[in-house]
């Protein structure tokens, strides 16, 4: 085992903390002093971690709360212009400072509720590597919906801020 990462037959890590979670660096002369994991956000992973700590009750309401989670991402991510599934991604993981890696398997589907919602809208394009791609656009309804889920998380930061570092 090299760097937190064991072998495995069929070549996926094992992991710890739930579904979709990196297990961490355990040898720091190895992998380097001061290296945070990266958290990989699938959705097995941030279900888990919301029905542990969601002040909702229903499985529906837990399942569209983690829905709404990678949208408001996403939704933020298109502000900047249009982008492409993948474009869409190393923002998220870039403006995370690497800490979210979003996998296809939970952004594609994102991406059709999105489109679904009228919140975004979607074109073929030729990308800069000469290759098509669709390309993803927020809309007006998006901007607004942004806007909306913004200042829902702003609000549950500023309430867990509170909590935490109430005095004991």
């Amino acid at each position: 085992m090299k760097c937190g990462k064991p072998s495995h037959p069929n070549g996926h890590k094992p992991r710890v903390g739930g579904p979709g979670l990196e297990q961490p660096p355990l040898n720091a002369e190895e992998c380097g002093v001061g290296k945070a994991p990266k958290l990989t956000l699938t959705a097995d992973a941030l279900s888990a971690t919301i029905r542990r700590m969601s002040p909702v009750d229903g499985l529906s309401e837990r399942l569209e709360f983690l829905q709404g989670t990678l949208e408001v991402l996403i939704l933020r991510s298109l502000t900047l212009g249009p982008n492409h599934a993948y474009g869409i991604s190393q923002f998220l993981k870039q403006e995370s400072d690497q800490q979210f890696v979003v996998d296809n398997g939970s952004l594609y589907p994102a991406l059709q509720r999105l489109l679904q919602r009228g919140w975004i809208v979607s074109q073929w394009k030729t990308s800069p590597n000469a290759r098509r791609a669709k390309y993803y656009r927020l809309t007006p309804a998006g901007r607004k919906q942004l806007a909306t889920a913004t200042s829902k998380w702003q609000r549950f930061v500023e309430a867990m801020s509170r909590v935490l570092a109430a005095a004991r």
